[in-house]
């Protein structure tokens, strides 16, 4: 079903349809996420664009807080259940992504400290995972010499990043 994950009314109508057809919630994976507009071009806190930053933040850190807080309504009851959110590997380390898209990974390993401290206690539990870039168009799109339309090359320029980056060595993650 089609879900805003900055809509609260569309989570809430989610879970509830979730429960209703399954008669429980065992699982949450909060996993939407966007980049925003900005390029390797326009990477600069100088150029930030604050709408573009409250966009980013509504669909990443509001989006994971609402989901988590439907999730745990329906979990709360069974105390039973477990949460699982995506940041992203730029939450944790700085210089790899846009200001707005790093700040709402970081926001995102946050709350989920403080939302396990408070399940754990009834039987949920809260996880998230950083994910190190895997050349997705999102990822590509950011990383792109804007005068480059060459797709292709694109792919493999990023990826040849990621490869030059990453500690796991010998592989290419690919989506």
């Amino acid at each position: 079903m089609h879900c805003d994950v900055a809509v609260e009314a569309d989570i809430e109508r989610l879970v509830d349809r979730t429960v209703a057809r399954h008669g429980r919630l065992d699982v949450m994976c909060n996993n939407a996420g966007v980049l925003g507009a900005q390029t390797r071009r326009r990477r600069s806190i100088v150029a930030l664009d604050a709408e573009e930053f409250d966009r980013v933040m509504r669909v990443n850190v509001r989006g994971t807080a609402l989901g988590a807080k439907h999730a745990a309504r329906a979990m709360l009851p069974r105390r039973s259940g477990c949460i699982v959110s995506v940041a992203s590997v730029a939450g944790v380390v700085g210089g790899l992504g846009p200001h707005a898209y790093t700040a709402s990974k970081h926001a995102i390993v946050r709350l989920t400290k403080n939302a396990a401290y408070e399940l754990g206690a009834h039987g949920i539990r809260v996880n998230c995972i950083s994910p190190f870039g895997v050349a997705t168009q999102m990822l590509v799109n950011a990383w792109r010499d804007e005068a480059d339309d060459e797709t292709d090359k694109e792919v493999e320029k990023t990826e040849e990043l990621v490869r030059e980056l990453a500690n796991l060595k010998g592989v290419t993650l690919r989506f």
